[in-house]
C-alpha cells in the first residue's frame, strides 16, 4: 500500500531470452494512481455528495472503496486520467478521518484520507418574545460542520422590515 504523498512507482522485472541463448533483465516502473485533491474539500454527516478527484494515473475501470463501513460509495467514474467522479452517502456516525483506496485495474492502488465532519444543528432551542414595531435581534449557535454556515428559512416568511 503507498502512502499519500509518495510517488506511487511500483518495480517489475523483464527478462529476455533470444535464440542466441543470450539472456539479460531489464526494470521498468509502472506509475500508480496518485491523489492530489478533493472536492469539496468538506464534507458533513448525514447527506448525499459527490465528489471530484483529482490526481493522476486514473486508468479506466479502477475501482474507488471507502475503508468505512457508515460510508456508502455508488456511481464511480473515471473521467479520465486525471479526475474520478463518485456519490458519497454519509450517515451520522461517519464523521472523523476515513480511507479512501483507489486501485486502478493492474492492482496498483494508493490511499488517502477523507475528512468528515459532524452534520451542523442549531444549538439555540428557543427564542424570547417579540413585540409589534419593535426591532428584535437574536444570535443563534449552531454545532457542528464547518464555518462558514449558511442560513435561510425553509418554511413560513421573515416579518416586514
Amino acid at each position: 500500500m503507498s502512502l499519500p504523498g509518495t510517488r506511487n512507482l511500483f518495480p517489475f522485472s523483464v527478462i529476455a531470452v533470444c535464440l542466441a541463448a543470450f539472456s539479460g533483465t531489464a526494470a521498468a516502473q509502472i506509475p500508480g494512481p496518485s491523489v492530489s485533491s478533493i472536492s469539496p474539500g468538506h464534507l458533513s454527516t448525514g447527506e448525499a455528495v459527490e465528489i471530484t478527484i483529482t490526481g493522476s494515473n486514473f486508468q479506466p475501470g479502477a475501482q474507488v472503496m471507502v475503508l468505512n463501513s457508515y460510508i456508502g460509495i455508488a456511481n464511480v467514474s473515471v473521467v479520465s486520467s486525471t479526475e474520478i467522479t463518485a456519490t458519497l452517502t454519509l450517515d451520522d456516525y461517519s464523521y472523523g478521518g476515513s480511507y479512501l483506496r483507489i486501485v486502478n485495474p493492474n492492482g496498483v492502488g494508493t490511499s488517502f484520507t477523507l475528512y468528515v465532519s459532524q452534520a451542523p444543528a442549531l444549538a439555540t432551542t428557543s427564542l424570547p418574545g417579540g413585540a409589534v414595531g419593535i426591532n428584535y435581534s437574536q444570535t443563534l449557535t449552531v454545532t457542528g460542520g464547518t464555518a462558514p454556515y449558511t442560513w435561510a428559512i425553509r418554511s413560513g416568511i421573515s416579518p416586514r422590515g
